[in-house]
């Protein structure tokens, strides 16, 4: 596309050339050409010198939480103040150019708005983006004169950013697998079952706690002192650990890792759901790699705010499964809650670490999303947790929608 400094080389350089051949040669149409040049130059530049003095731009989007994958509805009002109303105004969206599958403009991502005003509205549908939180995007507007010779650019950026949160799981919850007095088919609640040969749930004592709570028996087992947790700290919900370090989700390929770790947010996302369903549920912690946050709201709109720290996810930032679950181990011995660790795939650290809580009472799960495919290390500790009474799931087993790759412009 010709620049404005490139049309007004050539503009100059006609003019010049037909100035100087009417001053030799003379002739009606050499003067009517170059009176067209001059009227040609005159309307260019009053289109650089009195133009739209300053532009304001809104973009909306339907639905008001979009989830990776669904299409979106933009819209956008664009104002002109001051000087003279543009002809024409072209809008470019990065975020349209990067929806079609790139970083640069391509042909379906201009908008082309005609029309003598100041005030522009548009709307257009995006296809679905992958997860995250799309911030300091801009908006590109150009303008010129009727013949499209001399154009004027400004790139606006948007102050509000456009958060794409995670999609569940496309099947249900999964139902952790454990022995141990489930029910055939019954689905697995950290927050109600006991999965200890330990008698009732404890936790850690700390100072303050009345002395008929302590289990004088297991704490000498133990060789630490001991307090059992009461009837308000069972209510408390589950503990959410999800590991984000890339070792944990290593495979053959580079994008099976990060299609697990996929498969490990949607997994995060359809849990929250689930506990901010439920009402009497009451709170529940969350720790999201080096992320850590507190309890999960009731229904409502508020659910998309602990959704998201999920929607910036990063792979590799945070620690592993094991390093996280030491990192928040006295405040799930103090708090008394279930915990749910969602990794990639089982380690013998972290299956030591599980063990130890559910002695002292917690009750635990872990779901794998690199899978527990027979005759594997991962498969061995799943099968010795599950006899154990810890629930281990198998998030290959469930599908989840399709996630685009990752953009540049995707940030947390």
């Amino acid at each position: 596309m010709r620049s404005t400094a490139g049309a007004w080389l050539i503009i100059l350089a006609a003019a010049g050339s037909l100035g100087a051949w009417y001053a030799w040669r003379g002739g009606v149409s050499t003067l009517f050409l170059l009176l067209l040049t001059g009227f040609i130059m005159i309307q260019g530049a009053m289109l650089a010198w009195f133009g739209p003095r300053r532009i304001k731009v809104e973009r909306t989007w339907l639905p008001d939480h979009p989830v990776a994958g669904d299409e979106i509805r933009m819209n956008i009002n664009v104002s002109c103040e001051g000087g003279l109303p543009p002809l024409w105004l072209q809008v470019e969206d990065e975020l349209l150019a990067h929806a079609g599958g790139g970083n640069t403009a391509g042909p379906g991502s201009k908008i082309f708005l005609s029309g003598l005003r100041r005030d522009y509205q548009a709307e257009y549908t995006m296809p679905g983006l992958p997860r995250g939180i799309y911030k300091e995007t801009t908006l590109r507007l150009s303008w010129g004169d009727p013949f499209g010779w001399f154009k004027r650019s400004r790139s606006i950026g948007t102050e509000k950013p456009l958060v794409v949160y995670p999609a569940t799981l496309a099947e249900s919850l999964p139902e952790a697998s454990a022995q141990g007095g489930l029910e055939e088919g019954g689905a697995f609640s950290p927050n109600s079952t006991l999965l200890s040969s330990a008698p009732g749930r404890l936790r850690a004592y700390m100072p303050g706690d009345p002395l008929r709570f302590i289990h004088w028996k297991y704490s000498a087992k133990k060789d630490t002192l001991l307090s059992r947790i009461s009837e308000e700290q069972e209510a408390e919900a589950s503990y959410l650990l999800l590991s984000t370090s890339t070792d944990d989700y290593v495979t053959s390929s580079s994008s099976g890792s990060e299609e697990s770790f996929e498969t490990a947010v949607s997994a995060a996302a359809s849990w929250l759901r689930r506990e901010a369903g439920t009402g009497d549920m009451g709170k529940a912690r969350l720790c999201l790699g080096s992320w850590t946050g507190a309890s999960v709201p009731t229904p409502g709109s508020a659910l998309y705010d602990r959704l998201e720290p999920l929607a910036g996810l990063r792979l590799g930032i945070g620690g592993s499964a094991e390093h996280l679950l030491k990192r928040e181990w006295p405040g799930l011995l103090s708090q008394g809650m279930g915990l749910t660790v969602i990794t990639g795939r089982m380690t013998s650290e972290l299956a030591e670490g599980v063990l130890h809580l559910t002695e002292l009472g917690i009750a635990a799960e872990i779901w794998c999303a690199c899978g527990l495919s027979s005759s594997t290390p991962s498969s061995l500790l799943a099968q010795k947790l599950k006899e154990r009474g810890v629930g281990v799931v198998d998030l290959s087993l469930f599908t989840q929608p399709r996630q685009k790759e990752a953009s540049p412009y995707v940030s947390a």
